[in-house]
């Protein structure tokens, strides 16, 4: 919401730069946005999970943060990927449903390929 005299945000999308070998510790999603991965999900009963645009499928944190990829409807796990990440609090989809990330508690975060 923007208020009389209030400019509209720069909300250009810039590629991430990332160095080999090196943590992330913050994922930049705008230059007005940053979302801080070392922090716990405010409700620790509720695994991390991001829906996929199809809105019928859902990536999932599943155990050992192993990363599930369920179909909403049935629960089934389609899916599964162990990338051997250290607790795994925050997962995200673009809106292509394409890509995925996910980060860490330690402040790693790995992307990769849906499709």
């Amino acid at each position: 919401m923007l208020y009389e005299g209030q400019a509209e945000p720069d909300v250009t999308m810039r590629p991430l730069k990332f160095t080999p070998g090196h943590p992330v510790s913050d994922l930049a999603l705008s230059p007005s946005v940053v979302i801080s991965v070392t922090q716990l999900q405010p409700d620790a009963s509720v695994p991390p999970f991001a829906v996929l645009p199809c809105s019928r499928k859902a990536l999932v944190r599943g155990e050992k943060s192993r990363i599930e990829l369920r179909d909403l409807g049935t629960g089934e796990v389609l899916t599964e990927w162990r990338w051997g990440l250290p607790r795994v609090d925050a997962l995200a989809v673009a809106g292509d449903g394409l890509t995925a990330a996910a980060a860490s508690h330690g402040g790693h975060a790995l992307i990769w390929d849906l499709g």
